[in-house]
């Protein structure tokens, strides 16, 4: 793991990968955040030898490659599994269901996307600052 990494965002939705960057924004964090509409666009960016993010937001519902897919495309890539980018799914339900498919991937979080700014920000303060303080690779 990279603390100095970018944060990698995966949503189809670009009306969420805009709130999400707004409330990024305003967190005025240090890591750069690189957003990506499909899993197979955030894929060949990583596979770059020379990108080695801080961590991976991933929505679970998208149209192609949902998140649970990409996740285990990730865990399996050697090269990628061996960035140990921590996996985070952050979703626009609470679905008990696959938020047990998520745990069984091993994914390092499962959260709720909220619908007020002030509590986005605060989860995404929550989830940065909690990865911050990680031991890095």
């Amino acid at each position: 793991m990279n603390l100095q990494g970018e944060i990698i965002l995966i949503d189809d939705d670009s009306d969420d990968r805009e709130f999400f960057e707004i409330a990024y924004n305003d967190l005025n964090c240090v890591n750069k955040l690189k957003k990506f509409a499909t899993s197979q666009d955030a894929i060949d960016y990583l596979r770059d030898p020379k990108v080695r993010p801080f961590m991976i937001v991933s929505d679970i519902n998208m149209n192609t490659t949902n998140g649970l897919e990409l996740r285990e495309v990730i865990f399996h890539d050697e090269e990628l599994h061996e960035k140990c980018i921590p996996y985070i799914f952050m979703t626009g339900g609470e679905n008990p269901m696959q938020a047990k498919e998520a745990y069984k991937k091993s994914v390092q979080g499962f959260f709720a996307k909220r619908n007020s700014m002030d509590e986005y920000k605060k989860l995404l303060s929550y989830i940065i600052n909690y990865w911050q303080h990680a031991i890095p690779d």
